[in-house]
């Protein structure tokens, strides 16, 4: 029997990362990873095993020396459940620097579940802070979500009336979690409901699984109630998802990927899309071009997906409340809190954060600091 060869999407359930992080890693750890004729990434036993070796668990809240020049310390970043934000203490030529990298922060402005809140960090010599709503239009307010609330409620009865299914693409990492969360504070206590529901992504099922060992104790008492739900099945295989796919059940899908990229989500996409019985609703970002937003934007008639032209008929509804990244007024208050030499802007496009840069750079004189506001784009070189 010949070696045995993983595909990269392959590759990445087996050590329970997106295709995108294997990716990243071959580069960066560069890996020697094998093509086929075609040129596409193929992994051996041994590759997938090479890349287990090199994850190291490390503990939150604990400097961990890597060398005689770089100490790193993990705290929680409030984002998603176990995210992280870095503090790196880097020494050149007996002189120490220590740099804030924030990572995703998260969202306080409406519920958040099974996320340790923000753990401030108050002071680097640089700070490299993220942006994602630098633009203040994208402001989530409380009511946002009490109005995402009555959209799935009036979204569901009316699908369920007609005898079709909604579909939820969602991130498989706790944007699944939450919806399945939502859906059960809605109808958990409600026995006459009797619409099943079904997490159909296996990385999401593990996920699913996984959150029973990590969330506390507090989080665990909604969880428990969550996964013995009687309404909440799960499916792992290919088989199984296809099956339900051929059914005339009127049901409830989570499936991933959030942008239909790739997984579970495509395949029903292809599947429920010409149909006006059927709802898709769309619950986190979508990349421009993605097919999740050619399916929330488009007027077209048809919609082309993996060369299958499907008329494009079922109905859409977007929810706006379920970000899970810190909001513009937020941002403002705790990057400016922080006692920092300089604070370099990423992750938004660059107009929006240019003029947030001008706001921060404001609400640093205001508290008189000195400390200098970076707008990075490509190629930006900052010295310490």
């Amino acid at each position: 029997m010949g070696e045995v060869h993983y595909m990269i999407s392959e590759a990445a359930k087996r050590v329970n990362v997106e295709t995108h992080v294997l990716r990243y890693w071959e580069e960066e750890l560069l890996l020697s990873i094998g093509r086929t004729e075609m040129g596409h990434r193929y992994y051996t036993e041994e590759d997938v095993q090479a890349t287990l070796d090199r994850m190291v668990e490390l503990p939150f809240g604990e400097k961990i020396v890597i060398d005689d020049h770089v100490t790193l310390r993990f705290t929680h970043s409030g984002h998603i459940t176990n995210s992280a934000h870095i503090e790196l203490w880097v020494t050149n030529n007996n002189v120490m620097k220590k740099i804030y990298y924030t990572s995703d922060l998260g969202n306080t402005s409406v519920p958040c579940y099974y996320v340790h809140p923000i753990e401030p960090v108050s002071n680097a010599d640089l700070v490299i802070a993220e942006a994602t709503y630098a633009n203040p239009k994208r402001q989530i307010k409380p009511k946002d979500r009490q109005c995402d609330i009555d959209k799935i409620k009036t979204v569901v009865e009316q699908t369920v009336e007609k005898g079709g299914k909604v579909l939820f693409p969602v991130f498989a990492n706790h944007r699944c979690q939450t919806i399945l969360t939502v859906l059960y504070e809605i109808y958990g206590n409600d026995e006459s409901f009797n619409t099943q529901i079904y997490v159909d992504s296996p990385m999401a099922v593990k996920i699913c699984k996984l959150m029973c060992h990590i969330v506390n104790e507090k989080q665990m008492h909604v969880w428990e109630k969550v996964m013995t739900w009687k309404n909440v099945h799960f499916i792992s295989e290919y088989a199984d998802s296809k099956a339900l796919q051929e059914t005339n059940e009127s049901c409830i899908v989570l499936a991933s990927s959030g942008m239909m990229s790739a997984g579970r989500s495509v395949s029903w996409a292809q599947k429920l899309l010409g149909s006006t019985k059927n709802h898709f609703v769309f619950c986190g970002y979508s990349a421009e071009g993605s097919l999740a937003d050619k399916i929330r934007n488009s007027m077209q008639k048809t919609i082309t997906i993996d060369g299958k032209v499907v008329p494009n008929k079922a109905y859409v509804t977007t929810l706006n409340s379920f970000s899970s990244h810190i909001q513009h007024n937020q941002m403002l208050e705790y990057y400016s809190d922080i006692d920092c030499n300089k604070i370099a802007i990423v992750h938004s496009n660059f107009n929006d954060k240019e003029k947030f840069c001008k706001e921060l750079q404001d609400e640093y004189s205001k508290k008189n600091k000195s400390t200098k506001v970076v707008c990075v784009n490509g190629g930006t070189a900052i010295s310490l």
